[in-house]
């Protein structure tokens, strides 16, 4: 914590609005970047299973017109009196002539007879003998089955080759055909679905491995890898038709069909790198939409800061105007505590002066109580005080009003003694004594009686103060007329009784000229301030 607080507010404020914004983005990222990875890697692979199976089929549809080609061939009259000694070279010439015209992708057709010799060429591929007597050897494996096998050379060449026996229902072999089919014929047909954008490559393999024809020239070679050749085997046997596997230090995504007319395998390998690609420009993509929220965030954290600061510096100006303005009022609470001790200290020392000096007991009381009721009214705090307490500073006040007014009032006390710890609001009787001394003897010559009552009443307390003088108009009070006794006011009080007690409490004021005022407070039980 302490290193923290070294840090300043407007870095720490930074630091963590750029928190709260960019962290849960760049989380986001990283999620939304794996996830896209797994879901791109699923969809390409279900899109390449899909291409291979459409492209294995038109491989097997153009194979199958090719072994049309060749059945077509090897039962006809002139081939068959060809291949058994009855020769007819310019009838059999002409007669595959004529069934292999219109065949684009048929580079050669090659007939030869049990000793392996070429009794029919069309002379434009230029296979070895020694290729010859391997493809023979082929075909005499496959026995009534196609074989296929890739002839290399300048051009290359898928081979299709057929041992012909006698026609019709004969056993006995009479030659063999082979077909060489050029390249171009796959190469067009990988060019139907292009897997290149993710540098991938189409192979078309035989059982044992062998490169048939691929998208990238690699034929008549054994397949680039035992190990993942094994691997398509393995995958074929737990009925996948996809995995990923490292070759020569290179992730694929290997994706395979079986064709168990052919018995080929195609198969499609797109590096991993090619398909990270795709994340990767997702990535950058996130990698830019988090530096232009990193801006935005950026931004807003200044302004929002700003913003703070001005408010920071207007509440700190405020504290210490207030810090101020609190000393002052210290200072002034300080002055004002020792004024009121000069005061009492000055009262004490006129009466003790008027004791010694033999003056009339009258003015001994009158210092004594003037000095109980500043006390109580400047040192007490308490907004609630008892009643006895409220009773003593109203007798403190009859004492200094009869030196004031020579003895003009008589104060008489009716009060329950059981109600005197009952709290009440401070001075809440005395402006109404001082409303029954200065206005009920007012005009008049005789000595009034003035009287104070506080009695239990259902709910509450009654506290009363009536006076038998001169009295007032009861519409002075209805016309909001207000009757300032020492600077506060029955308003004033009705004010503060309502504020502690409610609307059930107020004052009551009822006068009648020459005949005298009753004020009323009723104060409901279980209230306080």
């Amino acid at each position: 914590m302490k290193i923290i607080r070294r840090v300043s507010v407007r870095t720490r404020l930074l630091t963590a609005l750029l928190c709260v914004s960019i962290v849960p983005a760049i989380l986001i990222g990283i999620y939304a970047s794996q996830v896209y990875s797994e879901l791109f890697t699923g969809e390409l692979s279900d899109f390449t299973e899909q291409a291979i199976r459409i492209l294995d089929a038109e491989l097997n549809a153009e194979f199958r017109r090719y072994k049309q080609v060749i059945d077509t061939v090897s039962i006809s009259h002139e081939v068959q009196n060809g291949l058994t000694g009855r020769r007819g070279d310019i009838a059999l010439k002409r007669a595959v002539d004529q069934i292999v015209l219109r065949r684009d992708f048929l580079r050669d057709l090659v007939l030869l007879d049990t000793d392996g010799a070429v009794i029919y060429s069309t002379g434009v591929a230029s296979v070895p003998p020694s290729s010859l007597d391997l493809l023979i050897q082929l075909a005499d494996e496959a026995s009534s089955s196609d074989s296929f096998y890739y002839i290399g050379g300048t051009s290359g060449n898928l081979t299709m080759g057929l041992k012909i026996f006698k026609y019709p229902l004969g056993s006995e072999p009479v030659g063999y055909i082979l077909a060489f089919i050029n390249d171009a014929l796959t190469n067009e047909i990988f060019s139907r679905v292009s897997i290149g954008t993710f540098g991938g490559e189409f192979f078309l393999l035989t059982d044992d491995g062998f490169v048939l024809a691929s998208s990238s020239g690699l034929s008549g070679t054994q397949f680039m890898n035992h190990n993942l050749f094994a691997e398509v085997l393995a995958a074929e046997s737990e009925g996948r038709e996809s995995f990923a596997s490292n070759v020569n230090g290179t992730y694929y995504l290997v994706v395979f069909s079986r064709s168990e007319e052919n018995h080929t395998y195609l198969l499609a390998m797109i590096p991993q790198l090619a398909i990270q690609e795709g994340t990767r420009q997702v990535g950058r993509q996130l990698l830019i939409l988090a530096a232009v929220t990193t801006a935005v965030c950026v931004a807003l954290s200044i302004l929002i800061y700003s913003s703070v600061a001005a408010d920071f510096g207007d509440m700190t100006k405020m504290h210490i105007a207030d810090q101020r303005r609190k000393r002052e009022l210290e200072l002034e609470a300080l002055q004002y505590q020792i004024n009121p001790h000069f005061l009492f200290n000055t009262l004490g020392t006129l009466k003790w002066a008027a004791v010694i000096n033999k003056a009339p007991p009258i003015i001994s009381e009158g210092l004594t109580s003037l000095s109980k009721l500043l006390q109580n009214v400047l040192l007490n705090k308490d907004e609630m005080i008892t009643l006895r307490e409220e009773l003593s500073n109203l007798e403190h006040y009859f004492t200094i009003q009869k030196i004031r007014y020579a003895d003009c009032f008589e104060v008489v006390h009716e009060v329950d003694e059981a109600l005197l710890e009952n709290p009440v609001p401070r001075l809440v009787l005395q402006p109404l004594a001082e409303n029954a001394v200065l206005h009920g003897s007012e005009g008049g010559t005789r000595q009034i009686v003035i009287t104070v009552r506080c009695q239990s009443l259902e709910g509450g307390i009654l506290l009363e103060i009536k006076d038998n003088g001169s009295g007032f108009d009861p519409a002075l009070l209805q016309r909001g007329s207000e009757m300032q006794l020492s600077g506060i006011g029955l308003s004033n009080v009705n004010e503060r009784l309502k504020l502690y007690y409610g609307a059930e409490s107020g004052l009551d004021i009822r006068s009648e000229v020459d005949v005298g005022t009753v004020c009323r407070i009723f104060i409901p039980e279980k209230q306080e301030a």
